[in-house]
């Protein structure tokens, strides 16, 4: 489904949609950070940047002994009760609006938590390899799953920390973003070029920002879309 909709994209505006690789998903993610989240360690308070289990999922959880529901399926509520984080609070029991956190260094919303999010690459062991066919988009097998959600703890929402699912799976705390392939015009550098204009700042140049092969992610304009 996430590709379909990716190739319907393409086809729509004209340009190369298509999932990220695991690989442009951390550097986008990571966003020059070394760190194990782009705004810290796993100790930090996370609640300003990110919606994981928290107070709010473990409370959130039964409402006058109901159990609540989020795309239709019933939670595994002690599994994600047991694995919550009682001292931060983000606010949010479920998924939470696009941008409700603060964005990476590099203006991208909600790659820790919210919604985990499908990657192009087939699940390998490392070392990773781009030419490997692992992000052949026709193949089936297990795809890479990256960034945790409002249902896993900071460890399962690292930069680094993989996931996976078979590719036919849909699963109830995985959504997607898209990348958008842009040929950088000639006489201008990988990282220096802009496009359009930034929405908040009529007169700002949006960037682009690139990852070490030259393809691009468009800071600010990625938008995730959680299964029904």
């Amino acid at each position: 489904d996430a590709m379909a909709f990716c190739q319907w994209l393409s086809q729509r505006t004209g340009r190369r949609f298509t999932l990220p690789t695991e690989a442009q998903w951390e550097w986008a993610c990571r966003a020059g950070s070394a760190a194990p989240l782009a705004f810290g360690g796993v100790d930090a308070d996370w609640a300003p940047w990110a919606n994981l289990a928290d107070v709010s999922f473990r409370a959130g959880l039964m409402h006058d002994g109901v159990r609540q529901q989020t795309g239709g399926l019933e939670h595994l509520m002690l599994d994600g009760a047991d694995l919550s984080d009682g001292r931060c609070n983000d606010r949010a029991v479920v998924t939470a609006p696009v941008g409700s956190f603060q964005p990476n260094a590099w203006g991208l919303f909600d790659l820790h938590g919210n919604a985990a999010e499908w990657t192009l690459s087939e699940y390998r062991p490392y070392p990773y390899r781009d030419d490997d066919g692992r992000n052949a988009v026709n193949r089936g097998g297990r795809r890479v799953v990256r960034g945790g959600s409002f249902y896993d703890p900071t460890r399962r929402s690292r930069s680094a920390a993989r996931l996976d699912y078979p590719a036919w799976q849909r699963v109830f705390n995985v959504g997607f973003r898209v990348v958008c392939g842009i040929e950088p015009p000639a006489g201008v550098a990988a990282g220096e070029d802009s496009v359009g204009e930034d929405p908040g700042h009529p007169s700002k140049p949006r960037s682009i920002q690139r990852d070490p092969k030259g393809r691009s992610l468009l800071a600010g304009d990625f938008q995730r879309t959680p299964p029904d």
